[in-house]
């Protein structure tokens, strides 16, 4: 590639985000590489079904909660839909405020489905991928 068509090249990192400290740093450094080469974000959370709707699924590993709220035990599938939602709207949050200070273009979305799957789906239009998962 020469150099004239390297500053006009762009591209997209797809930076999956769910809260966890390791996603939080994947996505520190899609920013820098995304501001260093001139490319956006496209943010994603995607909040797990499994995790939600599978009678014996242990959600409080994947989410961050109240320890008032944990003690109270079994929470409806509808309350926890609406922590993970949290979680992740709080997640695209803090991936657009690093784009925003780095000067780097933008977009974000939620999806609720299976996360191997929606992040592989998308991750066929990006340029690069950057992920880190609670855990993994």
């Amino acid at each position: 590639m020469t150099e004239s068509n390297a500053k006009t090249s762009t591209g997209v990192i797809l930076t999956a985000v769910d809260g966890s400290q390791s996603a939080q740093i994947a996505a520190h450094i899609a920013v820098q590489l995304a501001k260093a080469q001139t490319y956006a974000i496209r943010g994603i959370a995607v909040i797990d079904e499994t995790v939600i709707f599978k009678p014996y699924a242990n959600y409080q590993r994947e989410l961050t909660i109240d320890s008032e709220l944990a003690a109270e035990g079994e929470q409806e599938p509808e309350d926890i839909a609406t922590m993970f939602e949290v979680q992740a709207d709080l997640a695209l949050i803090m991936v657009e405020g690093l784009c925003q200070e780095a000067g780097v273009p933008y977009t974000g979305e939620i999806l609720a489905g299976g996360v191997d799957v929606d992040i592989l789906s998308k991750a066929k239009d990006a340029t690069m991928l950057a992920v880190g998962r609670r855990g993994n």
